[in-house]
């Protein structure tokens, strides 16, 4: 869908506010993706209310990552985060869920994804 950003907090980059993205601020919020490659990331948006994504690939450790970035503060800065790399060659699911932490200067849990990044192919669906 798309984020309703007249009542989000900091600047946008017109080229985005039309853009279809998966976004959630709900903590818990879970998206399971499928691709086959031997590393995945995201490409998204992180603006001042941006959180931290947990992220687990093939049902092993939740890993942290965080979203929030030094240009954050006023702006939905685009940025490409890599959730894990160095994978064994072949098909992965990854589980990637809205943290309940987040960044001591963010306002908030969002997570705003325009595109996911694999070395190979993806098929996501969210919950």
């Amino acid at each position: 869908g798309v984020p309703d950003w007249a009542t989000l907090p900091g600047s946008k980059r017109d080229r985005f506010v039309r853009e279809q993205m998966y976004y959630s601020e709900q903590p818990g919020s879970v998206l399971t993706l499928s691709f086959t490659g031997t590393a995945v990331g995201a490409y998204l948006l992180a603006g001042p209310d941006a959180g931290r994504l947990e992220v687990r690939i093939d049902g092993g450790e939740w890993k942290t990552t965080e979203l929030y970035h030094n240009y954050s503060g006023g702006l939905h800065y685009p940025r490409t985060v890599m959730f894990e790399t160095g994978l064994s060659a072949g098909t992965h699911t990854a589980e990637v869920k809205v943290a309940q932490q987040k960044h001591e200067k963010s306002l908030g849990t969002a997570a705003r994804i325009l595109q996911f990044v694999v070395n190979g192919s993806a098929a996501g669906t969210g919950q």
